[in-house]
């Protein structure tokens, strides 16, 4: 057993998700030792020792998310999902089920986007997102499938003309019934390209 002001080596001790990876641990004025840990999610994290031994902390903040996806392209469109149905003026009708306000469900029925470039896309857009009305689509395919949308080549050609000599991008979205994103995507040719 360690004297009082010296320590006990906690490497390659497990408390919960944590496995102790530093081989010398870090102390501060306080006499509070610190050891580098790596928790199963692959996040590394200093962790004081009386915070370890005592059950305390047992990762590194992940295991109050079961899915340790927080950082993830796609647990970032799952919260737009969600932002989106509670902007009532814009989706009145259109709302997550039930199931897919937890995301474990909907990762567990969606996974992953095939791409980058794929996006979340309600197959009937006067229904709500819930699965069996949702896929992956590319944006490019997203655009040209919104009703709102009446885009051909030409009038993405006058867009990108518009954007060029300074045309404020609230008024070419009003004129055409295309969101920011969409004008962004069309300067800079990802969709509907010359």
């Amino acid at each position: 057993m360690a004297k009082k002001g010296e320590y006990k080596s906690l490497l390659g001790n497990r408390y919960g998700k944590l496995l102790v990876i530093g081989s010398t641990p870090i102390k501060e004025d306080n006499r509070k030792y610190f050891w580098l840990c790596e928790c199963d999610c692959g996040t590394k994290k200093l962790v004081k020792a009386d915070n370890l031994r005592s059950g305390n902390t047992t990762s590194c903040g992940c295991k109050k998310q079961t899915h340790c996806m927080s950082g993830t392209r796609v647990y970032r469109i799952w919260g737009g999902m969600k932002r989106r149905c509670g902007n009532k003026k814009a989706y009145k009708k259109i709302s997550v089920c039930d199931r897919w306000k937890n995301f474990d469900k909907f990762y567990m029925d969606m996974g992953d986007p095939p791409s980058e470039v794929h996006q979340i896309d309600r197959i009937d857009n006067t229904k709500g997102y819930y699965p069996g009305n949702c896929q992956w689509v590319t944006c490019a395919d997203n655009i040209r499938k919104k009703e709102t949308t009446k885009l051909n080549i030409r009038s993405a050609k006058q867009i990108r003309k518009m954007v060029f000599a300074g045309v404020n991008r609230k008024c070419i979205s009003s004129i055409y019934g295309i969101s920011a994103s969409s004008i962004c995507d069309i300067t800079k040719n990802r969709t509907w390209k010359e």
